[in-house]
């Protein structure tokens, strides 16, 4: 599926939900750089309803899916969710933020919560939301003797970031190989890593292969590392002093996406 077409599915989500979307990026396999040649598009976004939608009594709803035959899988939030969530150091809405595929970034949303970004980041929820996914794999799909290629790399990434982020406390980068330059030291594991990501570009999505002995055990390792540093690991952030600040942006978002004579204040 080319660009073109992503942006025209956005425009027909767009028009079905009388929303507009302010920014869209990919998501999952293909921004994590690990994509196979079956993967679906997950594409991610965020959208701003009239200013109306906003002065509603009764809570509505504040997200949208879409999933089609040809492999567009679409979700996304109301500018406040997601801005609530940005708050809240949400992983997703973070990989999001990062991601190295773009498809609408209207009014320099991105780069406007770029700026926010280290007066929000919680360095501990982001950690334990990465070994959560970890340990979730591991129960779940490892211990098989053939693993799903795409299980063992969620499992690895999700180790690698916690390991960046116990180390330089700042969200992990997206894309995989960024990541694991950073993290692993061993060209033996580099190399390891290097022939799966191969193997994996050119597998169905849930093919399942034989991990070697070298690369399980450096999992199990890494695994361990992380898992002994969280048990001393106390960070935290304030984060409702510069609340003001994102209700400003989300007050100058709807009001540029949607001109209207209505006065909020």
């Amino acid at each position: 599926m080319d660009h073109n077409r992503i942006l025209l599915h956005l425009k027909d989500i767009e028009a079905e939900n009388d929303v507009r979307i302010i920014y869209a990026v990919e998501t999952g396999s293909r921004a994590w750089g690990f994509a196979s040649p079956d993967s679906d598009w997950d594409v991610r976004f965020i959208y701003v309803h009239p200013i109306e939608w906003y002065l509603a009594v009764e809570p509505q709803q504040d997200f949208i899916e879409v999933v089609l035959e040809d492999g567009f899988d679409a979700a996304g939030w109301d500018i406040r969710k997601a801005l609530s969530l940005f708050r809240k150091t949400n992983p997703s809405m973070l990989e999001w933020l990062h991601s190295p595929i773009s498809y609408i970034d209207r009014e320099n949303l991105r780069e406007e919560l770029l700026k926010l970004e280290p007066y929000y980041f919680n360095a501990k929820r982001g950690v334990y939301h990465y070994y959560h996914v970890a340990t979730n794999h591991q129960n779940r799909y490892l211990e098989k003797r053939g693993v799903e290629l795409k299980r063992y790399l969620y499992y690895l990434r999700s180790l690698l970031a916690c390991k960046w982020i116990l180390e330089r406390g700042t969200p992990p980068p997206v894309p995989f190989k960024e990541l694991a330059n950073a993290m692993v030291n061993s060209s033996i594991i580099q190399n390891e890593i290097n022939h799966i990501l191969n193997l994996k570009s050119k597998s169905k999505e849930h093919d399942t292969k034989i991990i070697s002995d070298v690369l399980k055990m450096y999992g199990q390792e890494l695994n361990k590392e992380v898992s002994d540093k969280l048990t001393a690991y106390t960070e935290q952030r304030a984060q409702s002093e510069h609340d003001c600040l994102l209700n400003a942006l989300m007050f100058k978002l709807i009001r540029k996406t949607w001109p209207s004579d209505i006065s909020c204040y």
